[in-house]
Order: C-alpha cells, then sequence, then structure tokens
C-alpha cells in the first residue's frame, strides 16, 4: 500500500531541469510557461522529494527576503543529500 506522500507525488508536475545540450546553466524553457501560468507551484524534486518552486523574480526576492513567514531552516535542504547513497561518502567532484 503506498503512502499519501507516494500518491502525490504521482499528482505533482516534476521539477523542470535544464537542457544540457542548450546550456546546462540556464532556466529550462519550462520556467517560461511557469512563470506565466503557475508562479508558484508544488513540484516533485528528481529526488522525489515535493518543493514549491518559485519562478518569478519578485516572488524569489519576497521569498529570500522574509524569514519570518518562509522558512530558512537548514533542514529543508536535506533532500539534496537524499540523491547519494548514505553508506558512500561524497567525494570532490561528484
Amino acid at each position: 500500500m503506498a503512502s499519501v506522500t507516494e500518491n502525490r507525488a504521482h499528482e505533482l508536475p516534476p521539477m523542470p531541469l535544464p537542457d544540457e545540450r542548450r546550456c546546462p546553466f540556464g532556466p529550462p524553457s519550462e520556467y517560461e510557461r511557469l512563470r506565466a501560468d503557475h508562479p508558484v507551484i508544488r513540484v516533485t524534486c528528481p529526488t522525489g522529494v515535493e518543493a514549491w518552486l518559485v519562478s518569478r523574480y519578485a516572488d524569489v526576492r519576497e521569498v529570500l527576503g522574509d524569514p519570518r513567514r518562509f522558512s530558512n531552516r537548514p533542514g529543508t535542504a536535506a533532500h539534496i543529500l537524499w540523491g547519494f547513497g548514505g553508506d558512500q561518502p561524497v567525494g570532490e567532484g561528484e
């Protein structure tokens, strides 16, 4: 039986990732549509963790500049480490 989180993750759109063939540092082309239609949307990260994606500059400034309304706890970035094996240390260049 699947958990509620697993079921919700299947309903959320995936987080857009850069097209490395085009420009690995540029925003994905889907961001233009998201900025127009869904500037703040819940997505599923490549690690399977749910997150909020904020795609407009003014909204990002508001989120980053207001710690009373938006969390800046260090634990919120833990999903990045979930992509690495817990038994294996992260080495240089990985």
